[in-house]
């Protein structure tokens, strides 16, 4: 069995993680049915706004899930940034 130390492990990371593709999923989810993008009642430019709101959803997520597991940050880069002002 592998050896994890729970020190290492990115708890934050992962809560944030779990957010960010809930966020993804989930719009679609509630979504992509009749009562909304299907609903003939709808006009046009309201479900442009829903499908607006469901994109944007997915690429905030997309942004937040690159940013947060992209390699090379550390507390430390960060700190090196920090001081080079």
């Amino acid at each position: 069995m592998a050896n994890i130390s729970l020190k290492k492990f990115p708890f934050g990371k992962v809560l944030i993680s779990l957010s960010a593709v809930g966020t993804m999923v989930g719009s679609y989810a509630a979504d992509w049915n009749e009562t909304h993008i299907y609903n003939p009642t709808w006009p046009p430019h309201a479900k442009f706004h829903n499908a607006q709101t469901m994109s944007m959803g997915t690429a905030l997520s997309l942004a937040t899930l690159y940013h947060l597991w992209k390699p090379g940050r550390s507390r430390a880069s960060l700190e090196r940034c920090a001081t080079t002002r």
